[in-house]
């Protein structure tokens, strides 16, 4: 269940304290705060360690929730500021690993297809997905965020600014350069017409 579309209802419930509503609200938001959290981590380890984090903060802190309408834009905002923290933690303990196996869940992608297709354009369509993924982890934490907020899981621009507590201008702005600095640094797949280059590689056009 997308998190704008829990039952308000249900979020009442939980603030009175009813833990038969909270463990339904996590039954419910469980899948969706995964993949959300997954998409800025690249990391299932990560992953899990962040959500049990914003599940521990969300039973702490959702009865002081005043407006229960932006529950939704809350806990967004709470899972984005959770892979911050963790990103800050990783930094100061060592580099950010670069896994070249790390492969992305189908509906975190938007530069995937669903059909099957020979074995040669799958392999090249992965291999486009790599460069892609790689060049993601390299943009500035906020560039990232933005774009994985916006492209991936197709968040409005107003959204990101309230999830991100910052401007419409400031997440236009960092969507703007983290969409220049993608295609800089994709330009090998981009610089050819769709026309002169294998389908898989016009995938990296998207950006």
């Amino acid at each position: 269940m997308a998190l704008s579309d829990v039952p308000i209802e249900l979020v009442t419930r939980c603030q009175r304290g009813d833990q038969t509503a909270f463990e339904e609200l996590v039954a419910r938001i469980g899948p969706e705060l995964y993949a959300m959290i997954y998409a800025h981590v690249r990391d299932h380890d990560d992953t899990d360690e962040i959500l049990q984090e914003c599940l521990f903060r969300l039973y702490k802190h959702l009865p002081s929730l005043r407006d229960v309408m932006k529950f939704g834009s809350w806990v967004s905002r709470m899972a984005v500021n959770q892979c911050y923290s963790q990103r800050l933690r990783r930094s100061r303990k060592a580099m950010e690993s670069t896994d070249d196996q790390i492969e992305w869940a189908e509906r975190d992608v938007m530069w995937q297809k669903r059909d099957p297709d020979n074995p040669r354009k799958e392999l090249m369509r992965r291999e486009v997905r790599e460069e892609i993924n790689q060049a993601i982890r390299e943009l500035p934490p906020r560039q990232r965020s933005v774009v994985v907020l916006f492209e991936v899981e197709g968040r409005s621009i107003r959204e990101i600014a309230e999830m991100l507590n910052c401007s419409v201008g400031a997440v236009k702005f960092n969507l703007h350069q983290a969409r220049k600095k993608l295609k800089l640094a994709l330009r090998e797949y981009v610089r050819q017409r769709p026309s002169e280059r294998p389908a898989a590689e016009a995938e990296a056009e998207a950006l």
